[in-house]
Formats: C-alpha cells, sequence, structure tokens
C-alpha cells in the first residue's frame, strides 16, 4: 500500500486501514473444511441418515460473511476440532467438520431449511437428526458439547461399581434386559431406548444392563425394568413403571424421573424444565412460616400426584433476587407487590418456544390441589396468559385490580395507569391514521367545525 510521507494525516490513515485489516484477517484453519451447496447433500445428509453403517458424524457451522458473531466463532470451533483430533476425548466415531456459507449459490436454501436466520448455527447430524448447539461459543465448551453428542447414545454396562460411578457423576438412566425374551419384543425395548437417549445427548445418560451379568442381578426384581439414579443431592423419587413397549410412556417417564419430586426452580434449571413441554404446576412462595406450611403440603401433593407423570411439579421463592429475577421477565403478573400469599399457577413452553401460563388468586390453596382442579385452572380463557395482544390488555387488567386492592393510593394508581395507557393508545392510533389518510382527517375536523 502507497502512504504519502509527506501527509501525516494519510500516513495515520493507512496505518489505521492497515490495523483494521489484521483485525480482520482469518488465520488459517487447521481442522475445519469448506463445503458447498453442491457437497451438502453428500457429505452431510446422506452420511448423517441414520443407517447403521454411517461410519463419520457431521459437524456443520452455518455462517454468514457479514456475520461478527460467526467471525468469532470459526475459530473457536476449529480449536475445538483440533483438541478432538488430538485424541483428548476418547471413544469418539470419525468426526467431520465443516463451514458452510449462507451467502454462497444455493445456499438460503439449504440455511433457510436448518437454520434459518440465526447464525452462526452449529449442528450434528447423527441418526436422522440435526442435533443445534444452543451454548456458549468457546473451544472448551464446543469439545465438551462435540463428545456428549457424538458418543454412543446407549453404552452398556456389566458390574454393580460401573453403575455405582455413573451414579455418583450425574442424572443416568439405566434399562435391565432380559436374557430370555423374545428377540422382536428386546429389539422393540432397546429402540426405544435408543430413540430416548438420542433425544437427551447433551443432558442425560443412558445405559442397559442384560440379565446374566452382576449389574442386573445385583438389581433384582422382574425385567425389563427401567432406573435412574444420581448423586443423593438430587433427591430423586422415581415413580412405577409399565408398558416398555411404548416409547411415549417411556419419554414421560424418562421426563419426570430426572427431577426431583418438587423443583426448586432458578433460572439455570428453568430451561430444563421448560424443554421437557410438560406444564409444571408451580408454588409461589417467601420465606415465612405461612409459606413454610405450604411448601411442606405441597411437596406432599406432588408426591401423590406426580405418578400420573402427566404434570411437573416446582416451586418458585420470591424472596430470592434472582428468583424475582426470572419472575419478572417471564412472569410479570407475580411480581411481589402483587402477590399476597403463596400462590399457585401451570406453565408450559410449547415446542414454538413460546410461553403459556395459568393464574387465578383463588388456585391458592394447596390443600385443596387436585389434577381435575388444575384442569379446570388451564381449561380457562380468563385465567390464560400468553404472548398475545388480548392478554397483554388482560395482563394490565388484571395487574391494576390486584394492585389497588391494597391502599387508596395503589388503587389511585391502579385507575391512573390503565386510562394513561388507554389514551395513549388512542392517541397513537389517531397519528396513525393522520399519516396515512390525511385528506380524509382534514375533511372529517372540517365537517366539525361546520
Amino acid at each position: 500500500m502507497f502512504c504519502p510521507s509527506n501527509s501525516r494525516w494519510a500516513l495515520s490513515c493507512c496505518c489505521l486501514v492497515v490495523a483494521w485489516a489484521a483485525e480482520d484477517a482469518v488465520a488459517p484453519l487447521k481442522a475445519l473444511e469448506t463445503l458447498t451447496a453442491f457437497e451438502f447433500e453428500e457429505k452431510v445428509l446422506q452420511v448423517g441418515n441414520g443407517s447403521e453403517s454411517q461410519k463419520v458424524v457431521p459437524i456443520v457451522m452455518f455462517h454468514q460473511p457479514w456475520c461478527e458473531h460467526c467471525r468469532n466463532a470459526i475459530p473457536e470451533l476449529d480449536q475445538a476440532a483440533v483438541s478432538i483430533a488430538e485424541g483428548k476425548y476418547a471413544m469418539l466415531p470419525a468426526l467431520k467438520f465443516y463451514l458452510f456459507s449462507c451467502a454462497e449459490a444455493g445456499g438460503k436454501e439449504i440455511c433457510d431449511l436448518h437454520c434459518g436466520t440465526s447464525f452462526p448455527s452449529i449442528m450434528v447430524f447423527r441418526d436422522g437428526r440435526a442435533i443445534k448447539y444452543n451454548r456458549p461459543r468457546v473451544a472448551n465448551v464446543f469439545a465438551w458439547w462435540i463428545y456428549r453428542v457424538t458418543r454412543p447414545a446407549v453404552m452398556e454396562l456389566s458390574e454393580k461399581t460401573d453403575w455405582d460411578g455413573v451414579q455418583q457423576r450425574g442424572l443416568a438412566f439405566l434399562l435391565r434386559v432380559p436374557a430370555k425374551h423374545s428377540k422382536v419384543e428386546t429389539e422393540l425395548i432397546l429402540g426405544n431406548w435408543q430413540q430416548l437417549a438420542l433425544d437427551s445427548l447433551d443432558k442425560l445418560d443412558f445405559f442397559v444392563a442384560f440379565e446374566g451379568k452382576e449389574l442386573a442381578d445385583s438389581i433384582g426384581g422382574p425385567v425389563p425394568s427401567v432406573h435412574v439414579g444420581g448423586p443423593a443431592s438430587y433427591q430423586l423419587e422415581p415413580t412405577a413403571f409399565e408398558a416398555l413397549e411404548d416409547e411415549e410412556v417411556m419419554k414421560e417417564w424418562v421426563q419426570i424421573n430426572q427431577f426431583e419430586p418438587v423443583i426448586a426452580l432458578n433460572p439455570y434449571n428453568w430451561g430444563d424444565v421448560v424443554s421437557t413441554e410438560l406444564a409444571a404446576i408451580t408454588l409461589l412462595h417467601a420465606n415465612d412460616e405461612e409459606a413454610a406450611a405450604a411448601l411442606k403440603v405441597f411437596q406432599l401433593k406432588a408426591r401423590e400426584l406426580r405418578t400420573g407423570r402427566k404434570y411437573l411439579f416446582a416451586s418458585l421463592n420470591v424472596s430470592d433476587e434472582e428468583s424475582r429475577m426470572l419472575i419478572s421477565k417471564k412472569l410479570p403478573l407475580f411480581t411481589p407487590a402483587l402477590l399476597q400469599g403463596p400462590q399457585m399457577f401451570v406453565f408450559q413452553e410449547g415446542s414454538d418456544g413460546k410461553l403459556v401460563y395459568w393464574e387465578d388468586p383463588k388456585f391458592n390453596r394447596v390443600l385443596d390441589l387436585s389434577i381435575l382442579e388444575v384442569e379446570s385452572l388451564m381449561a380457562s380463557e380468563e385465567a390464560k396468559q400468553d404472548q398475545s395482544w388480548e392478554c397483554w390488555a388482560k395482563h394490565i387488567r388484571k395487574a391494576s385490580v390486584r394492585l389497588g386492592s391494597h391502599s387508596p393510593r395503589s388503587l389511585a394508581v391502579a385507575v391512573a395507569v390503565p386510562a394513561l395507557v388507554l389514551y395513549l393508545m388512542v392517541k397513537s392510533s389517531m397519528a396513525l391514521v393522520g399519516a396515512l389518510f390525511p385528506a380524509a382527517l382534514q375533511d372529517a375536523s372540517s365537517k366539525k367545525s361546520k
């Protein structure tokens, strides 16, 4: 580059351009291979189609040239790929790491199908499914996650000490398979277990033990059977289980029994709870004697009602600062200013990622809690709160009434705020109409003045 020596200003600009270029320059990649749209079908979809002959697991980062987060993530993924190639993670199949630009010819259609407009998107293709990465984009987390989602979905355990060690490390599910069982039934049960494991690769560990070996025989009882274990601090209380041939029943059992009878909700486990897509019956409480008594009864009720495997049970402490932040963000109708004593509600997040919750101030008698009462609450349109405009208006009305019931000053605020909101909405609407149809508005004003 030519920089005029007689101009300090020009020299400074040239140096700045060089610095920017150096900052944007991408270091040579060691383990990532660029993939074209023409190659995507052959090297990714055909390889990761779930056939028994799959020998390689493709890992793809979908990116855009303009995406700064993509530029930052690429070297991190490359570093993770290098560490895996150096053998720092054992028991992994052969892996192939690819970069796919959504800006290249034919790339948009592929990206629309697999990642939409979310960049960068990192996905592992195996067993006929695409598993999406949703954690911090740094090398060590990449490597850990890739190990989790590319390992064998179900691993066999033979010794009792193996199962003891697995339980000490974290949550684990075990299937005991009988030695004398029809081949068709055994394959069906193992197939269902495999599918459940694939659905939860990055969160849960699944194992199998065959009758006739030490572990399966040491547990005892009829086979086939399923078991869950973990550290004592997890306070697991697995429910009884039947119908091993039914994949949906197995899935419900796993979803319910990965948690303790009453989950102490916080911002860190919220995602795990909503990812089950099960409705969670939740007790809101503070740190006082009334709340302690209500929580004790709620825990007894949860143990009684969770055997139906239809609902999760949780508690949320409004005295905890982090829990208050969660309430403010997700459940604004339950801010401490609007809460009077322990209160129950039900929440659920669907496959579309949208949160719905049902609440009613009268739904607060823990001693009378029943599945029938929960179903009645969830059938009520008045109790339902979601992200629609109708529910937003309902939220304003409910919050105003509850705030107004506290004191005369609160009542004044409760009347003034909705009135102000309504006034601003009408004013904004009139301004919008005036901008879109100025002539019509002017004619209306002229007729009114006459």
